[in-house]
């Protein structure tokens, strides 16, 4: 029995790196099905048909409302709930503070800061789900794959 049998669980910026990681542990730890978001199509849709079946990328910009409503409803949709929502999405610019512009500043602070605030309020208010933030969601999931990794190591040299 897995830590998220039967749950659906929503991945932002979910096509690679820790957002990637994260969807593949939802569907290890037997997950009815895990969606991830991301900006690029084409890169989604190829780990949407490696991950299989139980996924869905859904394109989404997380600074912008419409597309959060587009991928919960694509979500429900498609698994018919949402239990779990990963707000791993964000931006760094490689600028020096001399060089960063205004909107470059609003860009960041939209995606990385107010995105997780704004969502985590939307989704909390009396809903029975599980809403990880990036900070919580990266030191939990980095925990469970070094665990994962240290087991897997130490079984291979078991005779």
């Amino acid at each position: 029995m897995g830590q998220f049998d039967n749950k659906v669980a929503l991945v932002t910026g979910g096509t690679k790196g820790i957002g990637l990681a994260i969807a593949e542990l939802f569907l290890k730890e037997g997950a009815k099905g895990v969606a991830f978001t991301g900006r690029h199509e084409d890169e989604g849709k190829a780990v949407q048909e490696r991950l299989g079946e139980r996924s869905l990328f859904i394109t989404q910009d997380v600074s912008k409302e419409e597309d959060w409503q587009n991928a919960t409803k694509a979500v429900v949709d498609k698994f018919g709930q949402l239990d779990a929502i990963v707000n791993n999405a964000g931006i760094g610019t490689p600028l020096g503070i001399e060089e960063m512009t205004l909107d470059h500043w609003n860009r960041e602070i939209a995606i990385d800061l107010t995105n997780i605030g704004r969502k985590s309020r939307d989704f909390s208010h009396g809903m029975d789900r599980l809403l990880l933030t990036s900070f919580r969601a990266f030191f939990y999931f980095i925990v469970l794959l070094i665990i994962d990794i240290l087991l897997n190591d130490l079984l291979a040299h078991i005779p």
